[in-house]
C-alpha cells in the first residue's frame, strides 16, 4: 500500500498546466492522450473485472489515467533567407589632381 502522502510527494503536474506552459512558449497543442486507468492490482480476477473500464475510459479519453501524452508543434513564421546583393568589384583607384594654393591673395 502507498503512504498517505505519496501523491503529494510525487509533485505531479496537470496536463492543462503543461498545455498552458507550451502555449506560452509558442507551441500549439495537437493531441492529448490519456491511458492506464486500471489500478496496479496483483489479482488477475480484479484485473479481468476492470478490463472493461480500461476500454471505456480509453475511448472517452478521461483525464484520470496513469499517464498522459501531449503532442505539440512549435509555431514559427516561415522566413525566406534574404539574398546577398553582390557588388561589382571596384576598379583601380586613380588619384585626382588637388587644387593649388593661391598665395597672391593671402594676407601675411
Amino acid at each position: 500500500m502507498f503512504a498517505h502522502d505519496a501523491l503529494r510527494l510525487a509533485r505531479c503536474i496537470s496536463p492543462s498546466r503543461v498545455g498552458d506552459w507550451l502555449n506560452l512558449l509558442g507551441f500549439a497543442l495537437e493531441k492529448r492522450r490519456f491511458g492506464c486507468y486500471r489500478p496496479p492490482l496483483a489479482s488477475t480476477a480484479w484485473q479481468a473485472r476492470l478490463a472493461g473500464w480500461e476500454r471505456r475510459a480509453g475511448h472517452w479519453q478521461l483525464s484520470g489515467g496513469g499517464f498522459y501524452l501531449l503532442v505539440a508543434r512549435k509555431i514559427a513564421v516561415g522566413l525566406r533567407p534574404v539574398r546577398q546583393v553582390r557588388r561589382e568589384p571596384m576598379g583601380k583607384l586613380v588619384p585626382l589632381p588637388m587644387a593649388k594654393v593661391n598665395r597672391r591673395n593671402a594676407e601675411p
